[in-house]
């Protein structure tokens, strides 16, 4: 059991991002390949949406990581 529970925290942090808890890039195709057979099997249409925010280093260096975080989760 406690492998288990180990490998999913693992996979939990690979695939997501520590704070906002999104997908990251690391499991990008796997969420758009699901997405789209739900769209597919519903018959709708999907759109798809990436945001990349610039200067977000600068930013924690500047006014802290706490600040970061919050972007983040504001953001997800």
């Amino acid at each position: 059991m406690r492998i288990k529970r180990l490998t999913d925290e693992i996979c939990e942090v690979v695939t997501r991002h520590l704070v906002s808890k999104q997908p990251n890039r690391a499991n990008g195709d796997e969420v758009l390949a699901k997405e789209r057979a739900r769209g597919h099997r519903a018959g709708r249409a999907i759109s798809v949406s990436q945001v990349e925010i610039d200067h977000l280093d600068l930013s924690a260096e500047r006014h802290g990581f706490g600040a970061m975080d919050w972007c983040l989760r504001s953001i997800g």
